[in-house]
Formats: structure tokens, sequence, C-alpha cells
């Protein structure tokens, strides 16, 4: 047995220090090469060669890692976007359809139809929460023009106008007088605007007698005018200019303020208003525009009040109702009657004053 307080200490030069295998080759090598470059040494092209054959080493393989499979979907979704008032065929990815704006831009609320579920549902409650701001907050309306609303959705554009037009018949009382339900007058403009534009704040038509129609409620030659002279007759607060018709927030405060006047010429009938809303108080007197009522009345009942078999319809009124609830506290459910339908318990009433009142414009 060795002595247990000896201890060998290798010296240089011996088997105990020299490095083995490739690593003492290599670093023999490069040594080498060092000293070559240090002392001047020109090496050859064939020298060189042959070190990098001997001391080349083959990169192992190593699998890829699916790190974008796992953070973008790019599955192919067929569907329709819209281009005017037409639709088209177009591909896009399941992430386009939950996160892409600029793709939502171009969906109309039928465009969502044709996204399959739970795909519909995903995009649908990711572009209101981007967009929730606009949708109950007079404060940012106030703010914005026709040109910041052509950069919003279709979707979010038809919640938001419905609820303007909700503020403003709230705000001028309409059909108070005449004991109407003001839920019930609210929705019945709603479907005024859907029916004259589809909710598309830059809508125009031009007809043959050259009158032109302008903006959310297709305001006429006759009643943009009409507007001046109630001003100047102060049984209006306002007045806008053309243009200012493109604008959503004027455009649902004209609508209030004439759809008030149509009723008094009506003697309240809200029916009555509606048929001379298109065709005038006089012919609407005489009977006329009962198409054009039928059409209102349809829409009111089935996309306004949430009756539409379209799908994505259906859910854009359900998640509206329940964001409004949520940022609008002075719509409070009242219940009514039994035989009163589900979309009339809602009693709209006037909102507290947290917002500025709106300026007349001289």
């Amino acid at each position: 047995m060795a002595d247990a307080t000896h201890v060998d200490v290798p010296t240089p030069g011996s088997a105990a220090v020299r490095p083995a295998g490739l690593p003492a080759r290599i670093g023999r090598a490069l040594l080498c090469l060092v000293l070559a470059a240090a002392v001047g040494v020109p090496l050859t092209s064939a020298a060189l060669e042959a070190a990098r054959e001997r001391f080349e080493t083959a990169l192992p393989l190593v699998s890829r890692l699916p790190v974008y499979d796992q953070i973008v979907d790019d599955t192919p979704v067929p569907i329709t976007v819209s281009a005017g008032w037409e639709r088209v065929a177009y591909v896009a990815t399941a992430d386009a359809i939950r996160s892409d704006f600029t793709l939502w831009r171009r969906m109309r609320v039928e465009d969502w139809d044709s996204v399959p579920e739970p795909l519909r549902t995903h995009g649908l409650d990711a572009m209101l929460e981007r967009y929730r701001p606009l949708l109950t907050t007079p404060s940012v309306w106030d703010r914005m023009d026709a040109h910041d609303w052509d950069a919003v959705p279709h979707p979010v554009r038809a919640l938001a106008f419905r609820h303007m037009v909700q503020y403003w018949i709230s705000y001028y009382r309409v059909g108070d007088r005449w004991g109407l339900p003001r839920p019930l007058v609210a929705d019945t403009a709603a479907a005024i605007v859907m029916s004259e534009s589809w909710f598309e704040h830059r809508a125009t038509n031009v007809n043959g007698r050259g009158n032109r129609d302008m903006g959310l409620a297709q305001a006429s030659d006759f009643a943009r005018a009409r507007m001046h002279g109630l001003l100047v007759e102060g049984r209006s607060d306002v007045a806008f200019e053309d243009e200012e018709y493109y604008n959503p927030w004027a455009a649902t405060r004209f609508l209030a303020i004439w759809l008030s006047h149509l009723l008094d010429d009506m003697d309240g009938d809200l029916d009555g208003a509606v048929r001379a809303y298109h065709r005038g108080t006089g012919r609407a007197r005489a009977g006329e525009g009962k198409e054009y009522l039928e059409g209102v009345l349809r829409r009111r009942r089935v996309y306004i009040r949430g009756r539409s078999d379209s799908p994505a319809w259906q859910h854009l009124h359900a998640r509206d109702r329940a964001i409004t609830r949520e940022a609008w506290p002075w719509i409070q459910a009242r219940w009514l009657p039994h035989d009163t339908p589900a979309w009339w318990r809602l009693a709209v009433t006037t909102p507290p004053s947290v917002e500025a009142a709106p300026q007349a414009r001289p």
C-alpha cells in the first residue's frame, strides 16, 4: 500500500499532462498555425486543406422546432368580403379572422355569416373588444368625423350608429309629447337608418329629378334646407352644412329632430311619420309610403330587435346588449305586462348629465 501522504506531481511533458485524442490534435495544430503565423512561415493551400480535412467535424442533425406553427394559425378559410355593395369570394387565414383589423374593415355583417364557428365568434368578440370605446361613448363620437368612421369595421359602425340614434331620441325626448314608448321610437328610428343606408355613413343617392339624399339618414335636399329654416324659427337648436351629413353623429341628430317634427305633423302617428319620412307629409296623409313602412317594420323586428336568422347578427345583438347594460347604467330593466315581447323590457330613460350638452351651430 502506498504512503497516504505521498502525492505524485506530474512533470511537464509526462503522459499525465498530455492531452489525448482529438482535442490534443486540434490543440497542437492550432499551436503550429499560431507559431507559423508569428514567425512568418508561409502556409500552402495544401497544408491548410489537409488541416481542414483532418479537423473538420459534421454538425449534428437537429429537428426543426415548430415555433411558427405554435403561434400562428395560417389555416386557409374561404369567406366573403365586400367591395362596395358587392360580395366577393376570398380566402383568409384563421389568424387574420381573429385579429387582422384590415380584414375586418372589408367585411360587412353578412360576410361574417360565411365564417365557420367557433372562428366567427372568436373574431367578432375580438373586434368588439378592440373597438369597444366606440360603441357607447358620446364624448368619443363627438370628436370623430366621417374620415375616422371610414376606418371602423361595418359591424361596429352598425352598433355604434344605432346607439347614436338612441342617444339623440332620448336627448330630444322624441315621442314623449305623444305618449310613445321611447324604446319603440328609438328602434323605429334605427330601422329607418338601416332602410335608408344599411348603416353606411357615406351613402349617397341621386334620383331622376336630381334630388340628392346624403348620409346615414339619407337627408334630402328639402330636409337639409328645411333644417336651416327650423333653426331660424327657433324650432331646432342646430343646422348642418351638406358635408356634415356624412358624419354619423350629425346625421343621427338630424334624424331625431326631423322625426320629432314629422310626429307633430302626423299627430303622433309613428307609422304615419315613417311613411312621411319617405314620401312627405302630404302624400303620407294620402296613404302613400306603405311599402316603405313595411320594410322599416320588418327590419325593426328582424334586425334591430335581434330576431334575424343571421348567426352574425344574433351574436352581435347579444354581445351588444351586454356591453350596453354595462356602459349605460341609465338603461334599466323594467318588467312590463307578461305579454310584452322581451325586447321591449328595457325602458330607456333620459341619461344623466354626464356629457356636455351638444353645442348648437349658428
